[in-house]
């Protein structure tokens, strides 16, 4: 990468954080104890600071220094990637267990969530497939508070104590 093309991203990442900040680039130039001048050179993407004075920024800003440095879009894409591979492992260990709904209704709801509403996600599912009315397939009644839980070869059903009641491998 070129000088050029990192003063280009710390530009950017830094115009990311001032903006969300709320605050003018003069007020956190002066906040700092760096010239405005010098603060916009650096918003420009003309010039970078040293090491220090991105430390500074970073704690001034509550991030890391990464935060600052590294291109943005490229970790935009890295999330997006680690949020599309829990989708699909919720959809691989979940849709064959849910009945109430259609798949792609299911699925079309699944792939608009943020990483945050697929852990909100996981954890309500977990707490659905402890109820054994939403077990599918299922003719016998289990008692409350049975864990249905997924290995690598199939599905166990334990009580709240680890003891197996049941499990069923998974159909190919």
């Amino acid at each position: 990468m070129t000088i050029d093309e990192q003063k280009k991203i710390f530009s950017e990442n830094l115009s990311k954080y001032v903006i969300r900040s709320g605050k003018q680039q003069k007020e956190i130039a002066h906040e700092l104890g760096i010239s405005y001048t010098t603060f916009n050179t650096w918003m420009r993407g003309t010039s970078m600071p040293n090491a220090a004075k991105i430390q500074t920024l970073a704690d001034y800003f509550g991030i890391l220094k990464s935060d600052l440095l590294d291109d943005a879009s490229k970790a935009e894409m890295e999330e997006r990637l680690t949020e599309y591979a829990v989708k699909i492992e919720i959809i691989n260990k979940y849709l064959t267990e849910i009945t109430d709904y259609q798949t792609n209704e299911i699925i079309s709801k699944i792939v608009h969530l943020n990483l945050e509403g697929l852990a909100e996600l996981q954890k309500r599912l977990d707490e659905m497939l402890c109820v054994p009315k939403y077990i599918k397939g299922r003719d016998e009644v289990y008692e409350d508070y049975q864990m249905v839980s997924f290995g690598e070869h199939g599905k166990t059903i334990t009580d709240l104590d680890g003891h197996v009641i049941s499990t069923e491998p998974y159909k190919n």
